[in-house]
């Protein structure tokens, strides 16, 4: 049977969206469509384009309509989503220990927990660890940051990420500013669970 005209890595997305939400694995999906597990796992990559019969089967095994795929309505166009402090849990700039200041806006999303954190440090923050991974955004000065034993440097515009469970701190790296000068940082933390989030 002939490939249809559609772009194999939207179509994947749509499909493992739509496969997440049902909390069906791939296995499970590939049981209820009685396909092959490699055919959907190579679907849901976008490699190559599945043919129609594949394609009905998937929309039979997620419950949907083929144009539910391939043109989605507003209210299934989950393919972004824009964050506002109103669909947030918003806690305030608050003081967790001296010269350090965090503004956290917690996002519950699909699969996971998302944490956005505007930080302020003037000192060398003591070492902390969560689960997750962190992204650290340099948007002042120039960051310092111990990850275990080693020292790292990032300036303005420039970031990192690292696995958050390993012991890390902050501190001013920057030689031009006061020591006592507040840096600023965006931090965004994910984790399966709010409570996992660095408070």
């Amino acid at each position: 049977m002939e490939s249809f005209e559609f772009n194999p890595i939207t179509l994947g997305g749509r499909i493992d969206r739509m496969r997440n939400q049902l909390k069906y694995s791939i296995e499970e999906l590939a049981d209820r469509s009685d396909l092959n597990k490699n055919t959907v796992n190579r679907v849901i990559k976008g490699v190559g384009k599945p043919n129609l019969n594949t394609f009905l089967k998937l929309c039979s095994a997620l419950k949907v309509t083929p144009n539910d795929l391939m043109a989605p309505s507003i209210e299934q166009n989950d393919h972004y989503r824009v964050l506002r402090p109103t669909d947030a849990k918003t806690l305030a700039f608050h003081n967790q220990e001296p010269g350090l200041r965090i503004g956290l806006m917690i996002h519950e999303l699909p699969q996971s927990t998302m944490g956005c954190m505007m930080v302020e440090f003037s000192e060398r923050t003591s070492m902390r660890n969560h689960v997750g991974e962190e992204l650290l955004v340099c948007t002042s000065g120039r960051i310092g940051l111990t990850i275990g034993e080693e020292d790292l440097e990032i300036g303005v515009g420039e970031s990192i990420i690292f696995h958050a469970s390993e012991p890390h701190s902050y501190y001013n790296a920057d030689a031009t500013r006061d020591k006592s000068t507040a840096i600023s940082a965006l931090t965004v933390s994910f984790t399966d669970s709010p409570s996992k989030l660095p408070l």
